[in-house]
């Protein structure tokens, strides 16, 4: 795996706003949370598309791209999503998690 925050600490900042364990969430759809686990990857960790997809357990990069691209569109549209992201940051920069 790439360098910074990791992929693990990606989805325990993600399952801890969600408040629920990322294999329960991970295949649904038109949700933020896996769309924003890609995107924080692609962002925070610099994980290619093709690592994204393995991570994220999602079929191919073009769909780990797709996934990630949405959740960029969504962020200009959603008004509660950017802080819910913000908040995934946060807990990304503390030392401790």
């Amino acid at each position: 795996m790439g360098w910074g925050v990791g992929w693990e600490r990606i989805v325990r900042a993600v399952e801890s706003i969600k408040g629920e364990e990322w294999e329960s969430f991970r295949d649904r759809h038109r949700d933020w949370e896996r769309d924003g686990a890609l995107w924080l990857g692609r962002r925070e960790e610099r994980l290619t598309l093709a690592e994204s997809a393995e991570w994220a357990g999602v079929l191919g990069y073009t769909a780990a791209g797709t996934t990630a691209s949405r959740l960029g569109k969504r962020l200009r549209k959603v008004k509660k999503l950017p802080r819910i992201v913000a908040t995934c940051r946060t807990q990304l920069s503390n030392v401790e998690m």
